[in-house]
C-alpha cells in the first residue's frame, strides 16, 4: 500500500501545480494538503509493512519487544518476568524509523543525513494539518510545493535505505521515477 501512497503523493503534487498554475490558489492549497496526508500515510504504511513482515516470517532479526515496538503492543516486566501484552501501545512514528534505522545499521546518519530533518520538518507539518487549530489554510502555495518536495524525497530516501539495509534491495524503480517527477 505504501507504494500506492507514494504514487498517490507525486500526483497531487503534480495535481498542486496545476492548480497553482491556472492561479487557482484554493485548488492548490487543497492538492497540496493531500499530499501532505498521503505522504505522511506512504512512510507510516511502510513501517508497518516492515513490522508485518517481520512478524508474519516469525522472523529472528527481532526479539519479542523489537517486534512489540514495531506491532505496538505493550511490552513490560510483569511479577520480574518480561512481557508483550495484548493490549495497544502506540508509539511514534520516528521511534520506530530510529530503531530500524539504528538496528539494522542503514546507511543513514541521522545527525548528519539532511533526509532525518527533513522528514522530521515534513511530520511536523502532516501534525499541523490533522490537529490545526487554524480556521483558515493560509499557507503560501510555494511554501507547500517545497516542503512536499522536500517530504517526499526524505521519506523515499529514508524508505529507500530501510529497504536496502533489511531486505539488501531498494524499492523498485518506478518509485525511484516519483521523486524524480516531484524535482521538477
Amino acid at each position: 500500500m505504501f507504494e500506492e501512497y507514494l504514487r498517490d503523493t507525486a500526483y497531487f503534487i503534480g495535481e498542486g501545480r496545476k492548480a497553482t498554475h491556472a492561479g487557482d490558489v484554493e485548488a492548490a492549497r487543497r492538492a497540496y494538503r493531500v499530499a501532505v496526508m498521503l505522504g505522511g500515510a506512504a512512510i507510516e504504511t511502510f513501517v508497518n509493512y516492515l513490522a508485518s513482515t517481520f512478524d508474519a516470517a516469525g522472523s529472528k532479526a527481532l526479539g519479542p519487544y523489537e517486534l512489540a515496538l514495531l506491532l505496538d503492543k505493550r511490552f513490560g516486566q510483569q511479577d520480574g518476568i518480561f512481557k508483550v501484552h495484548d493490549q495497544t501501545s502506540y508509539s511514534r512514528l520516528e521511534d520506530k524509523l530510529r530503531f530500524l534505522i539504528t538496528r539494522f545499521a542503514v546507511d543513514l546518519d541521522l545527525r548528519s543525513d539532511p533526509a532525518w530533518p527533513q522528514f522530521m520538518e515534513f511530520k511536523r507539518l502532516r501534525d499541523s494539518l490533522v490537529h490545526s487549530r487554524d480556521e483558515e489554510d493560509e499557507r503560501p502555495v510555494a511554501e507547500y510545493d517545497s516542503a512536499c518536495i522536500r517530504g517526499i524525497r526524505a521519506n523515499f530516501t529514508i524508505m529507500n535505505r530501510l529497504s536496502q539495509g533489511i531486505f539488501a534491495r531498494p524499492l523498485r524503480a518506478q518509485l525511484h521515477d516519483l521523486v524524480d517527477f516531484a524535482k521538477a
